[in-house]
């Protein structure tokens, strides 16, 4: 029998896109909830709840349903 190693890495997402529109849309669109609610997530499902929080450490909290 071994002893497994603890895991210490946090979570992490990165994403890398060229788009063709300024940067505080793109921003507005990642960070204000009622534009969340428009475009994230598959078609024929609703958001019910968006929260985004873009400081280090925030939170990003989606509730769908569908």
């Amino acid at each position: 029998m071994s002893v497994q190693p603890a895991v210490t890495a946090k979570p992490s997402l990165t994403l890398k896109r060229r788009l063709t529109a300024p940067p505080g849309k793109v921003y507005a669109a990642w960070t204000e909830p009622e534009k969340i609610a428009k475009w994230f997530g598959p078609e024929k499902i609703e958001t019910l709840r968006a929260q985004a929080d873009a400081r280090v450490g925030g939170r990003f909290r989606i509730v769908m349903r569908g």
